[in-house]
């Protein structure tokens, strides 16, 4: 999204992340703002680590409050 793509597989990282997210109690933050730059991996990750999940909109002004929460509890 913002012009950097790693050469590497980001894949075992989200992964790792997740688990230890879940293994701490702690839950992912699915943000809509990012929808469109939100990575496959990250969403596999996050499905196969079975972490608890928040959907949140990251609004700054009240016409973004819930924007794309619709799409992404489809994702997941």
């Amino acid at each position: 999204c913002h012009g950097f793509t790693p050469s590497f597989d980001l894949k075992p990282l989200y992964l790792k992340m997740c688990l230890n997210a879940k293994k701490h109690n702690m839950a992912v933050e699915l943000n809509g703002s990012q929808i469109k730059c939100m990575d496959n991996d990250f969403i596999s990750a996050v499905i196969e680590s079975g972490v608890t999940t928040v959907l949140g909109s990251d609004a700054h002004s009240p016409n973004d409050v819930g924007k794309n929460i619709k799409i992404m509890s489809t994702l997941i």
